[in-house]
């Protein structure tokens, strides 16, 4: 079954994104690699010849209640080569060889090769085609999130708590044979901060280094905003946040941002009782920009008459709360945030929803368009929810005309349609959200194929003690 809800708001006209269409690929393509004179974009699988390598942003590893692992899914009709390792503290604790048969999966339990506070897996692969991401496990609940398909001497976060004795802990991956050399900066409500201890601090070669904001100076902070840089090499940062409190709750493991920009898109978004909403714009710039946020997809009710104004503070985090938005009745709908002031913004969605077993947030990147304005038809999810799961996927199309969307299973012959999820149409400008309740489509690898330019992502069933979902973005094919 699928729930389409009624039609939405038409796209406004201060989302200016050129948009390129592709058609779904062929099962007998083979993928390549991010070219790395290609601009930063969000984690994504290309099609062509060529080596690739993912970077994972982390996993606890050091006990009973903790652990995690990585899916790595070859989505081609040829075999898969490479290697992978497991990153520590300590440095590397595993390399093995990859070879790995058309259309078949890999799973690597991290929790059971490394004993560390965090372990990253980081997989160099001949071809691309290749789906990677990972599943973070702490005692109060998991995480599922892509991994990186490039490092960066830079990266940002805009979500940051610390309240109510809540931890936020940033994973530093050097994927390298040479130490890298960093510097971290962080905002607060209380002004910018640069610990003297972490200004120019290693990273050594081949390992991980988890650094608690605490030791920072940030405690009891609902914001917390973050920017490393790299001033000598590259490296990967992830963020895990254990909430503690009324406020929020649960447990996230998160890709930080490699890039600044002027667009960001959630398909995710909800008005109703017990649900706070809210979005975190990092602009650590010397000047104010201009963010516009427009409700997509909204209920018939709504009647909210164009996009809100927002002014983002230099060196700054600010907050918007989708509650606030004059006009946006209840109801679920996406968002994008928008800004002609280069080089742009982060912005992160902040999302409780409080239930019968208690408060668990979700905090999620947007979804970028590629820098030359190229948004996918396909994307790809790694792993699909083991059990029946009711809107575990939720796409919005971004074209002003219909959209036709055919989602596939992976099987030892290729990806083959579903029955009844093959035939979906999205309207114009539209949102709907898919259940997940048919048997080829639970615990796979899906391609989800429109013939529109369409924003993909999943909401995961969340193991633990606090229930509820998860988000994540699926993973775009870059063709």
């Amino acid at each position: 079954m699928r729930r389409i809800p009624a039609l939405v708001l038409t796209l406004l006209a201060i989302i200016a994104a050129v948009i390129v269409d592709r058609s779904r690929p062929d099962d007998d393509a083979v993928a390549t690699p991010f070219a790395s004179e290609r601009e930063t974009w969000m984690p994504a699988v290309s099609q062509g010849p060529g080596a690739v390598n993912w970077y994972c942003p982390g996993v606890p590893a050091d006990g009973d209640d903790s652990g995690g692992g990585v899916v790595i899914a070859n989505t081609t009709n040829s075999v898969l080569t490479g290697r992978y390792e497991v990153l520590t503290p300590d440095g590397a604790v595993e390399s093995e060889i990859i070879d790995l048969p058309a259309y078949e999966r890999l799973e690597i339990d991290v929790g059971e090769i490394a004993d560390a506070p965090y372990a990253t897996v980081v997989a160099e692969l001949a071809t691309n085609g290749a789906v990677v991401e990972q599943r973070a496990v702490d005692a109060e609940g998991d995480h599922v999130a892509p991994c990186a398909t490039q490092t960066s001497d830079r990266w940002y976060l805009a979500d940051g708590f610390t309240l109510d004795d809540s931890s936020d802990e940033l994973v530093i991956t050097n994927p390298y044979d040479s130490d890298a050399v960093a510097s971290l900066s962080l905002v607060t409500d209380q002004g910018a901060l640069t610990p003297a201890a972490f200004q120019g601090f290693p990273v050594p070669a081949r390992s991980v280094l988890a650094v608690d904001i605490a030791e920072l100076g940030v405690q009891d902070e609902a914001i917390a905003g973050v920017e490393l840089t790299a001033t000598t090499g590259q490296v990967v940062l992830g963020r895990a946040q254990r909430f503690e409190g009324n406020e929020r709750g649960g447990f996230t493991m998160t890709l930080a941002a490699p890039t600044l920009a002027g667009q960001w898109w959630f398909t995710v978004g909800e008005v109703a009782e017990g649900v706070v909403e809210e979005y975190r714009i990092l602009n650590p710039g010397d000047a104010d920009v201009a963010v516009t946020a427009s409700a997509l997809g909204a209920a018939p009710t709504s009647e909210v008459t164009g996009p809100t104004e927002i002014v983002a503070a230099a060196g700054r985090v600010t907050t918007f709360d989708a509650a606030d938005m004059d006009g946006l009745a209840e109801g679920p709908h996406s968002m994008v945030f928008s800004t002609v002031d280069l080089p742009g913004v982060v912005v992160e969605r902040v999302l409780t929803r409080t239930g019968t077993l208690g408060t668990a947030t979700s905090v999620s990147l947007g979804g970028l368009a590629r820098p030359d304005g190229f948004v996918a038809n396909n994307w790809y999810v790694g792993t699909s929810p083991e059990g029946a799961t009711d809107e575990a996927l939720v796409l919005y199309n971004t074209v002003s005309a219909d959209a036709n969307v055919e989602i596939r299973s992976m099987t030892e012959g290729g990806f083959l349609p579903i029955l009844g999820l093959d035939r979906i149409r999205i309207p114009p400008n539209g949102r709907i959200a898919i259940d997940l309740d048919e048997r080829r489509a639970l615990g796979r690898t899906l391609l989800v194929s429109s013939t529109r330019q369409i924003f993909v992502e999943r909401q995961i069933p969340r193991d633990g003690p606090l229930g509820g979902t998860t988000t994540a973005w699926a993973i775009p094919l870059d063709a």
